[in-house]
């Protein structure tokens, strides 16, 4: 696709949706319109559950204590069967 400003995409979008008289297709392409929009404006943290979002917040939080921290060396040690190189 060669390069094309985003007005004059959605002056072409515009203009197609102006040809359709259906009331069921016109519904379906906004039904995946929304869509499209709602996953581009989604940085995931709306559609965790409650317990996932608790989840991550204790896992922050706990991150920060150096006592949780484990080295770099027992890690390696820990997954060295699923390490190659």
């Amino acid at each position: 696709m060669t390069a094309i400003d985003v007005e004059t995409l959605k002056n072409q979008f515009h203009y197609l949706i102006d040809q359709i008289d259906d009331a069921e297709v016109l519904m379906k392409y906004v039904g995946e319109i929304n869509q499209a929009v709602s996953i581009q404006n989604s940085n995931g943290w709306d559609d965790l559950s409650p317990e996932d979002k608790a989840g991550i917040e204790r896992a922050l939080v706990e991150s920060k204590d150096p006592s949780n921290w484990i080295p770099h060396e027992v890690v390696k040690e820990r997954f060295a069967k699923w390490l190659t190189r």
